[in-house]
């Protein structure tokens, strides 16, 4: 497991899934930068971290992922304040039922895409990195109620598969995982807004408890030489839609 040590950063870290990433790193004796829009939740997140795993294992910084200088700005802060950067969590995401989906791909595309930007040219002064990006079900399979939520999943997966190879000879190393529906405030909103129809196929299909996804994420670190992988959680299995390559590391996380 490639955590002990690991200095990490987690977009959408305040909440959610995001914050369940970053406790995981914290968990294994890494540090961690939490990075989300919302300011108030986020000081509290790292706050709490603080008082659990010690003074200064995790620092809040707020941006919007939409704004390239933000993204910018945030990662630097967060390469200066550990001194370097061993793994970036993109799991910043929104539903297109709570805005226009012009919206949906600009935070679960666009900023995903700058973000890893960002990873990589920081990860590259120091000869390594690793990049997970969250992606969805909706990444492998069609939902007719939300498009724009789809092909921006579509999209992350792509990228995570483009930048692994772009990437591979740098040895930054990208992975994606996929999990279907699970219990965060996203879904709750998604239930909420939704008709009957899609609440209930979202019932059928199963909602899976946070643990879950985050057990699959710590498999994608099991391996410290693995890249290029798409692992999809859901309630029935874990397995990988596309098989991750193994490539020679200069050093390890």
């Amino acid at each position: 497991m490639y955590l002990r040590n690991c200095v990490a950063l987690v977009t959408g870290g305040a909440q959610g899934l995001g914050k369940g990433f970053a406790r995981a790193v914290l968990e294994a004796g890494g540090k961690v930068s939490l990075v989300d829009v919302k300011a108030d939740i986020g000081q509290k997140s790292a706050d709490e971290f603080n008082s659990q795993f010690g003074k200064n294992s995790a620092v809040f910084i707020a941006c919007d992922v939409r704004n390239k200088q933000q993204v910018h700005d945030a990662f630097h802060t967060a390469y200066n304040t550990f001194g370097r950067l061993d793994l970036v969590i993109n799991n910043a995401g929104v539903s297109t039922r709570s805005q226009d989906w012009r919206t949906t791909i600009d935070i679960n595309l666009t900023a995903v895409m700058s973000c890893c930007y960002a990873a990589h040219e920081l990860m590259c002064r120091q000869g390594n990195g690793h990049i997970i990006n969250i992606a969805s079900a909706a990444g492998l399979y069609p939902i007719p109620s939300d498009p724009a939520y789809v092909a921006s999943k579509h999209g992350v997966v792509g990228v995570s598969r483009s930048f692994s190879l772009l990437w591979e000879s740098s040895g930054i190393r990208v992975n994606c995982l996929c999990p279907s529906f699970v219990e965060t405030d996203l879904l709750r909103t998604v239930l909420s807004e939704s008709d009957e129809v899609t609440r209930n196929s979202i019932v059928t299909l199963g909602i899976m408890k946070q643990d879950t996804v985050i057990n699959a994420f710590k498999q994608l670190l099991v391996d410290g030489s693995i890249t290029g992988g798409v692992l999809s959680v859901n309630p029935l299995k874990v397995d990988y839609k596309f098989k991750p390559r193994s490539i020679q590391l200069t050093a390890k996380l």
